[in-house]
Formats: C-alpha cells, structure tokens, sequence
C-alpha cells in the first residue's frame, strides 16, 4: 500500500536519525512526490547515471552544506524492505558507543545500511562507480561495528525481485 522509498524515509524519520536527505537521479519527480509531506531534503544527482557512488558524493556533499555539522551519515538503499527502526536506532547508539564506523552483516559479507563518521566524508566523496561504499566496507572490515541485519540480503531492484519475494 505504499511506495518502498517512502515506506524506508518514513522508518528513517521515525528513527533516532536528525535529517533524512534523498538523493534522487532517475525517476527523480516520481520520488519527489511519494515524499511530499514527509520532513526530506531532496537532493538531485545529476550524475546518477555513472553509478551508485555518486549518489553518496551528492548526499555526503549536501549536508556537508548545511548548517550545523553532522557527526555521522548514515547510508541506506530504498530498496531494502527490512530496513526497521529499531535496525537504524541500533546502528546510531553503536555509533555513539565506538565512534567507528558501522555496517550491516547478512549473507556473510557487510553492507547497507552503513553509518560512515563525518571523518570518512572526504573518503565518501572520492569513491567512484557502481559499488558504492563497499569496497571501503570491505577494506575496513576488521575495525568496524557490525550489526546483524540477515534479511538485508533482500533487496528489490526489478519486478522479478519483488515478485520472488513475496512468493509469486
């Protein structure tokens, strides 16, 4: 009965999180408005077309230029039906406890949802194509905070994926 993108940005703004920023490419004005009454930035990323890397240079870039400061950003897919509150609150009281970076565990690797420390921001903004931050996940594996989070291996991103997920 509603949209995975805002399904996940309601969960972010229910969560201990401060500001929800989206980041938007394709389909940028369908997203625009399945998030209308919610308390968003929306960020566009022109360059969404060369990868999922960008989309975090764009977000990471947008709040780096906002007022304030942030100590942390934590970065989620929209396309993970699992994501829960209670995954988020986790990951954020985990953050405030090490100061280390902290990465979801499922299908024996890490991955999103991952909160980067606002030192990692330079880093964040310097990745590239589209493997987003894992390569930097994987390289840092050893001293981070893992969470377990096994049904983060379901993600959607096509009609096939939905429909095996809900058993068609």
């Amino acid at each position: 009965g509603e949209s995975m993108v805002r399904r996940v940005a309601r969960r972010v703004l229910a969560s201990r999180c401060h500001r929800l920023f989206v980041v938007v490419g394709t389909e940028a004005d369908a997203v625009k408005k399945e998030l209308e009454e919610l308390e968003a930035t929306i960020v566009f990323n022109a360059r969404w077309r060369s990868g999922v890397a960008s989309s975090i240079c764009a977000g990471v870039e947008a709040i780096r230029k906002e007022r304030g400061s942030f100590d942390a950003v934590l970065i989620l897919p929209a396309d993970q039906p699992f994501i829960t509150t209670t995954l988020l609150d986790g990951m954020v009281a985990s953050f405030e406890k090490e100061g280390r970076i902290v990465a979801s565990a499922y299908g024996g690797t890490v991955g999103t949802p991952a909160l980067f420390p606002a030192r990692w921001f330079d880093t964040l903004q310097r990745l590239e194509g589209d493997r987003g931050a894992k390569p930097l996940l994987l390289r840092e594996e050893s001293r981070l905070v893992r969470i377990d989070f096994p049904e983060g291996v379901f993600d959607i991103d096509t009609p096939e994926a939905w429909r095996a997920l809900r058993g068609d």
